[in-house]
Parts: structure tokens; sequence; C-alpha cells
């Protein structure tokens, strides 16, 4: 006969966000975020700091853009590895690299034309909004 609370104890739960989940939902969730999901919050932080550091324009899209490319470069093993990366969203990420070019062309055009005031107001605008959206609840 097995003692009472037995079932707690091989099904550990902890309180997240104001609800019970599992233990193994909580490690998944980790993995998942070391993998992936934490990458974004460094955005706000670092537009910041780079407007602190008045960098211009294009020097701000660049690092950016350099610092990013390396950090999902470094990521990419282990996302694989844990099967985040599927062969359906390599193919999706192939097919949108036109897309990316275009994109990198539009911010390049945009970031020697921009005027640098008002180029620092919108930054910090989307800053503060993707902030406030990285404090919502999943």
């Amino acid at each position: 006969m097995d003692a009472p609370g037995r079932e707690v104890l091989a099904q550990p739960r902890h309180l997240v966000g104001g609800e019970q989940r599992p233990r193994d939902d909580l490690v998944a969730d980790a993995r998942e975020r070391a993998a992936v999901g934490d990458g974004a919050r460094s955005g706000p932080v670092m537009s910041m700091y780079f407007l602190a550091a008045r960098f211009p324009a294009q020097a701000f899209f660049g690092t950016s853009a350099w610092f990013f490319a390396a950090v999902n470069l470094a990521k990419l093993p282990f996302s694989i590895g844990l099967g985040l990366l599927t062969p359906g969203g390599a193919l999706t990420a192939l097919v949108l690299v036109p897309v990316v070019i275009a994109a990198a062309w539009v911010g390049r055009v945009f970031a020697r034309r921009v005027d640098q005031r008002l180029f620092d107001r919108i930054v910090i605008v989307l800053t503060v909004a993707g902030s406030l959206f990285l404090l919502l609840p999943r």
C-alpha cells in the first residue's frame, strides 16, 4: 500500500504564474527558453545601449544584425538537438531568405536616409512597446 501523498512525490508540481504545472513542463520550458526563447529579450537592452552610446543608424542596424546572426547561429545545434528545428521549419526558413535579403536592403536604404533624431525616437517607442510586450504572460 502506498503512503498518503506518494503520488505528489511521483509527480512534483510547482506553482508558476498562478497555476500548478508538472515539473516536466517546467524542464521542457527551460530547455526551450535556453535554446531559442530568451534571445528576443536582449533586443530592448541592446537598443537602449546603442542609443546611449550614440550609434548612428547604420552602425545600429549593422551591429545588431551581426550580433543576432552570431547568437542564432550558435543556438542552431541546440535547436536541432532538441527537435525545435524540424525539416519543415528549415524549409520555411529557406523560402523566406529572399524576404530577409529584401528587408536588409530596405533597412540599409532607410538607415542612410533617416534623420538621426527621428531614428532615436522611433527606437525608443519601439523599445518601450517591445519591452511591454515581453511583460505579458505567455
